[in-house]
């Protein structure tokens, strides 16, 4: 398994390629569209959602790599800390 497969972005493309055979083969009916555009959009919503969770893990590892005056001077200038109140 290469890191390709564990790519949000590439996982919800390859979902996003998908989704029209497996509506096709699961022969959606008129009367589940409403719950199959349902079902989609939740998808895409997890999807994205996987992948804000993943970009910040990456941000996450990135601030470890750093000293810690660098990472607080950094964490600062992203608004994650608030400067010290004299």
């Amino acid at each position: 398994m290469g890191m390709g497969h564990r790519d949000p972005a590439k996982r919800q493309q390859r979902l996003a390629q998908r989704q029209p055979e497996l509506k096709e083969r699961l022969k959606i009916t008129p009367a589940q569209e409403p719950a199959w555009t349902a079902l989609t959009t939740a998808m895409k919503l997890a999807a994205n959602a996987m992948q804000n969770r993943h970009a910040q893990h990456a941000e996450l590892q990135e601030l470890q790599k750093l000293p810690t005056p660098e990472r607080l001077d950094k964490m600062r200038h992203q608004g994650f800390l608030c400067a010290a109140q004299p």
